[in-house]
């Protein structure tokens, strides 16, 4: 998501904000608390969350959840779908000084809209990008698109439970969800029901969780239903699914079949000859 914005984000002004749902932002609510008057400066990522990071310092973190969408509309373009859209962001290419030494007026640069038909994610709003990184995302683990094994061996040496519910702890790593948790132990030969506390081989762990990581964000990542990326294109790594979403198909490693349950009350798929 992020790196789909990055092309039609930094640099623009947001000239005004609609707000349809106000139970789904946490903190200010106002236009200027949602970036209205602001240039945005840049996109910052931390896990699963999205910030948006104005010139003036003001910052909106933005979680997608189970459903959410972030999509750029450019100008007179419509959404595929206008139902459970909650804010509208309108964006213009700012002014610059005309050779008469006066502003020009600010471009329309299209829209961004927050879409979430379940409204399992959110918006955040924050006076500083510092005051996000030392409240909402002090609480998260390390980032698992660059973890290494000094920082998840610690965490997995305290943690008296299977290893697949250590890695959907956001605590604990951010950034891994289900799908991934599933492809990465399978990658990494884990058994999802090993004890975290019992896993010697983190640095392999590491490896398989960047590698899995890596892969699926150049795919676009995994669309099994809602996910589009800011563009409102599909995601296909799952198609590229070692384990997940497969229970009962052949392994693509070794053949036999794939194993199903429920681990941390989430659909678990896993092979038990290569994941001992």
């Amino acid at each position: 998501m992020r790196r789909s914005l990055l092309d039609v984000l930094p640099g623009r002004a947001v000239v005004s904000v609609t707000r349809r749902r106000t139970d789904i932002i946490e903190g200010g609510r106002t236009g200027r608390h949602l970036l209205r008057g602001a240039v945005v400066d840049r996109l910052e990522r931390r896990g699963k969350q999205l910030a948006i990071v104005a010139a003036d310092g003001r910052t909106l973190c933005v979680h997608l959840g189970m459903s959410g969408q972030l999509l750029h509309l450019p100008r007179g373009a419509a959404p595929a779908r206008a139902d459970h859209i909650h804010l509208e962001w309108r964006l213009a290419t700012p002014a610059a000084s005309g050779s008469n030494g006066r502003a020009d007026r600010p471009q329309s640069d299209g829209r961004l809209l927050f879409r979430d038909p379940r409204r399992f994610g959110g918006v955040w709003t924050f006076a500083s990008y510092a005051e996000l990184t030392d409240t909402r995302w002090s609480l998260l683990g390390p980032d698992a698109a660059e973890i290494s094994p000094d920082q998840l061996g610690p965490r997995l040496e305290r943690a008296r439970r299977p290893i697949k519910a250590a890695l959907l702890d956001q605590s604990v790593l951010a950034g891994l969800g289900n799908i991934y948790a599933d492809e990465a132990l399978h990658l990494a030969r884990i058994a999802p029901d090993r004890l975290a506390c019992d896993v010697r081989d983190v640095a392999a762990l590491c490896a398989a969780i960047r590698a899995t990581l890596g892969r699926a964000i150049e795919a676009g990542g995994s669309t099994l239903r809602d996910y589009v990326d800011s563009r409102g294109e599909s995601g296909w790594f799952q198609l590229k699914h070692a384990v997940y979403g497969r229970g009962g198909e052949p392994c693509r490693s070794c053949g036999r079949a794939l194993r199903s349950g429920s681990i941390a009350q989430r659909t678990t798929v896993w092979c038990k000859s290569c994941q001992q």
